[in-house]
């Protein structure tokens, strides 16, 4: 059983790194996708913890990492529903300057306190695809709670002035996120 193990968390590696490096979809299988975040990822944490390597590093990894995915998978928007996440603690600029592409874009966008809200708003909404902006510790778990059933673009926020206090995004690769889904 071990063995088996080894070579199939390798073969799921290799065509993670194959998908990411190429930009096209190495999975054998489509449920192939899911097993990645769900079996994977989970085990790289906890490889990460034991070499001391940070969970923001880590998060930033994985993010970087699902959005590799996410673009190189082809997954059709059924509906073109697409649902922007925010977090509360952005700066109004930035809210503004986010708002301002509902005049470009036929989109959704929502600013949410948490996980449970943004979880609570899927649902409501039902989205075809989603994008999501926050810090690397809840893009995570957004992406770990929703991916193998909506493909989820993570945008992390910067955070200048500290934790969860007027932090900001880049609007250009938010905008990029949403061009990618809708054009």
């Amino acid at each position: 059983m071990f063995i088996f193990w080894v070579v199939f968390t390798t073969v799921i590696f290799i065509q993670v790194f194959a998908t990411v490096y190429s930009g096209r979809n190495c999975f054998f299988a489509r449920g192939q996708v899911f097993l990645v975040f769900e079996l994977v990822f989970t085990r790289v944490f906890k490889l990460a913890k034991l070499f001391k390597i940070s969970r923001a590093k880590m998060g930033n990894s994985f993010v970087k990492v699902s959005n590799a995915i996410v673009r190189a998978v082809d997954r059709k928007l059924k509906n073109k529903k697409l649902m922007i996440l925010l977090p509360r603690c952005l700066t109004k600029e930035v809210l503004q300057d986010i708002y301002k592409l509902k005049e470009r874009f036929p989109i959704e966008i929502f600013t949410v306190s948490g996980g449970e809200l943004a979880r609570k708003k899927v649902k409501e909404i039902k989205p075809s695809a989603i994008i999501g902006v926050a810090c690397e510790r809840d893009l995570v778990s957004g992406i770990r709670d929703v991916a193998s059933k909506i493909p989820v673009i993570g945008i992390p926020s910067s955070r200048p002035n500290g934790p969860c206090k007027d932090t900001v995004v880049d609007i250009a690769e938010l905008t990029k996120a949403v061009e990618f889904y809708l054009k």
